[in-house]
């Protein structure tokens, strides 16, 4: 994550962030950018960490972020999801993304049976992905989020 680029966003926020990201970490025998094991996305930001992310560096990140947005228990922005397709059980977890100062997602970030399965949005009603993959298959995974099910409440 390049937080340089996020500079105009919550400036104090952001600020913070790139001073942490100044202290390398040790991470899988790499020496890294904080950055690297997080991102944020939505409205109010949500961290999402990389598995590997220390303990240690999301309890930093946590205290940051919630300097300037509160955490709202009743707001969620990871979901698992589990279905099946062409007699195969899928399960993984779907993560909305947001543009700046919009609370609808516009895309989403999927991972499936633990493999990166893209990042799908609608366009023109019809469900499109980053990746190569069965477009039946993305279709159907678009059906869910059109259901509704994915949804923070505060966006209901």
């Amino acid at each position: 994550m390049d937080l340089s680029s996020h500079a105009g966003e919550n400036s104090s926020l952001w600020k913070e962030l790139q001073l942490l990201d100044e202290k390398p970490i040790i991470l899988d025998g790499k020496l890294v950018k904080p950055s690297n094991c997080f991102r944020l996305s939505g409205n109010p930001p949500k961290v999402i960490y990389n598995t590997n992310c220390p303990d240690e560096l999301k309890k930093k990140i946590e205290e940051i972020v919630s300097k300037y947005h509160p955490v709202e228990d009743n707001v969620s922005y990871f979901y698992t999801i589990v279905f099946n397709h062409n007699e195969i059980h899928y399960t993984g977890r779907i993560t909305p993304e947001f543009k700046k100062s919009n609370d609808q997602p516009s895309s989403w970030h999927i991972v499936l049976n633990e493999v990166f399965f893209g990042h799908i949005h609608k366009n023109n009603d019809h469900w499109e992905n980053t990746e190569q993959r069965p477009p039946g298959l993305t279709e159907k995974v678009g059906a869910l989020i059109d259901a509704g099910s994915f949804y923070p409440r505060s966006m209901l």
